[in-house]
């Protein structure tokens, strides 16, 4: 777990010096999103070399991305839909318990406007499949050739996947995202499912983002109060939503191998009767 860790570290370590020099040098600066390509570049080099150096994975250990069924598209994003209130709701509850509060915390600087199609390319397609390539495909995947439970495999992931996001106030949320998506790939093998939720996710965000920015709002002022809590029924409704995506997902799941075991047994009788 440690060494792992460690892995990450590394990399992170390694985005500073990029950020470093790119300070020295700002004439070097690539663009925003050109710079952003070459930081998960970074991250995902300093966790695969030495992952498959440690554990002998081929590349394709690493991105496992085999196809999965198309009936799972929907719980996917039912469940990634519930996920998305539970954690707003999450964060509120632990920005409200904090001594220092939440708007205290330090601003990133003036936003940058963008267009819609380039904060979905940017917040939601890229982190989609980078993060999820880095974090399920590679540190729990690793984790998982240690002597470690899948359980423990998964919580682990998720701290980290958390903790790298360097943002405490959305830890929670970001928690429940990442055990989301490692419960996924551990069930699938696949990074297709998570990809596809935490794309959704982030999504989601940069939309009701757009509809916060406007006066009066919907979001604004009826869907949360003052204090940043959503109202009772939206979280029973998200913890519904989740509910069902999640037992969707495992029914899906469930029929598809028996369907396997079916397909296999026929072909096992017809080689008895052979001999």
């Amino acid at each position: 777990m440690f060494r792992v860790a460690g892995w990450v570290v590394a990399g992170f370590a390694g985005i500073a010096a990029l950020d470093a020099l790119y300070r020295v040098f700002p004439g070097i600066g690539p663009g925003e999103f050109a710079s952003t390509c070459i930081k998960y570049a970074i991250l995902y080099g300093c966790v695969a070399f030495p992952a498959r150096r440690h554990f002998g994975f081929s590349w394709a250990d690493l991105v496992p991305t085999r196809g999965v069924a198309a009936w799972l598209l929907v719980p996917i994003l039912v469940a990634s839909l519930g996920g998305v209130v539970l954690g707003y709701q999450a964060n509120a509850f632990f920005q409200a318990v904090m001594v220092v509060p939440a708007n205290s915390a330090q601003s990133a600087g003036p936003r940058v406007a963008h267009s819609m199609l380039h904060e979905l390319v940017a917040t939601s397609l890229l982190p989609g499949i980078a993060e999820e390539a880095i974090f399920r495909g590679l540190v729990l995947t690793a984790l998982l050739a240690t002597p470690m439970s899948q359980r423990r495999a998964i919580v682990v992931s998720g701290l980290l996947f958390a903790a790298v996001h360097f943002d405490l106030w959305n830890f929670p949320g970001a928690l429940l995202g990442g055990l989301l998506y490692g419960w996924m790939f551990v069930r699938t093998r696949s990074l297709l499912p998570s990809m596809l939720a935490h794309a959704f996710h982030n999504g989601l965000l940069v939309l009701l983002s757009r509809l916060d920015s406007l006066p009066k709002s919907l979001f604004e002022h009826i869907v949360h109060d003052a204090d940043g809590f959503l109202p009772a029924w939206l979280v029973w409704i998200g913890a519904a939503l989740s509910a069902i995506g999640l037992v969707a997902f495992r029914m899906a799941l469930r029929m598809k191998d028996q369907a396997a075991r079916a397909r296999r047994e026929p072909s096992c009788e017809r080689l008895d009767m052979a001999a």
